[in-house]
């Protein structure tokens, strides 16, 4: 199947726009469903193979069949239905569109320039890639960025990397991440990415397919938030003593939770308040037991959950 896009550069241009602006449902509806939460005009086109683009189209290019914007400082949409297993970004790129490779089911590798630095939301979306290195020119990965992708295996960060916005959700085989120590921002140790600003230090991701059965917090470090998510090997997870919970499981089944000495409800900061879901740290989670001081606050999140809690 081929697009042409030509008489319609202010509808197409609008549409793009429009999914730039809006605002998507990060409290989990779309996401929790393996759906992506951005789109383009050409989602769910799963046999689309090539874009093309009039000659005197003023906002938008194809390069052999991808879109990108004029100056081809964007990579808009990279159809679904190609089947190359490898793909190299034009130089000139410095960012890739929201959902630009979703459900590139055949891509197994992208390749870029040094220009580029910014990958938008849902970009690799249930794509095929196996492994993905941010190289130095990468400051920033977006939400969502390479939810679902159940090939990746890999994940490389490069020293310029200042946020990535929870882009691993779904990705059921990774296993490892690489990247350097340094004063502050990321880093990995033993597989495990970990984010240091100048005050706290925060577990970001403990990758799905990692084959552990347990995992320790280090003193001072905080759960980073769905930090643990589509766990499958693990067991029992051991917070330090000093560690501030955040909503940090997401599908994980069958696991033993040693808690921190301290967990609040985050609106009061009390633990005496009754559980009243709006804090979830336990998101489509089954048969947990929760092991922590008298605490009424986490004690009635687990019954609300069906979970055990033991006092220790």
């Amino acid at each position: 199947m081929e697009e042409i896009i030509e008489g319609s550069n202010n509808c197409i241009a609008k549409v793009l726009e429009n999914n730039r602006k809006k605002q998507a449902d990060y409290g989990w509806g779309n996401i929790a469903k393996k759906k992506n939460v951005f789109s383009t005009p050409f989602t769910g086109c799963s046999k689309l193979k090539n874009i093309k683009v009039a000659k005197g189209n003023k906002y938008f290019c194809s390069a052999k069949g991808v879109l990108y914007t004029k100056n081809k400082k964007t990579l808009l949409i990279y159809p679904a239905g190609r089947t190359q297993k490898s793909y190299t970004i034009q130089g000139k790129t410095t960012q890739i569109g929201e959902a630009a490779f979703e459900y590139a089911k055949y891509l197994q590798k992208i390749s870029y320039g040094k220009k580029l630095f910014y990958i938008s939301d849902g970009a690799f979306f249930a794509s095929g890639l196996r492994s993905v290195e941010f190289a130095k020119n990468i400051s920033n990965v977006g939400l969502y960025a390479f939810a679902y992708s159940t090939k990746l295996q890999k994940v490389t960060l490069g020293d310029k990397v200042e946020q990535i916005n929870t882009p691993f959700i779904g990705c059921t085989n990774l296993k490892q991440f690489q990247a350097d120590k340094k004063e502050t921002g990321y880093y990995a140790v033993n597989d495990v990415l970990y984010y240091k600003d100048k005050e706290k230090t925060y577990m970001k991701c403990y990758p799905a397919a990692k084959q552990e059965d347990s995992y320790e917090f280090p003193a001072g470090v905080n759960g980073g938030g769905l930090c643990f998510a589509n766990c499958r090997y693990l067991k029992k997870v051991v917070y330090a003593k000093d560690s501030i919970m955040g909503q940090d499981f997401y599908e994980c089944h069958n696991l033993t939770v040693v808690l921190p000495d301290v967990v609040v409800n985050p609106a009061t900061g009390s633990e005496s308040d009754s559980y009243d879901g709006k804090w979830e740290p336990f998101k489509n989670c089954t048969n947990f037991i929760l092991q922590g001081k008298k605490n009424p606050f986490m004690q009635a999140c687990a019954v609300s959950k069906g979970f055990t809690y033991s006092i220790v």
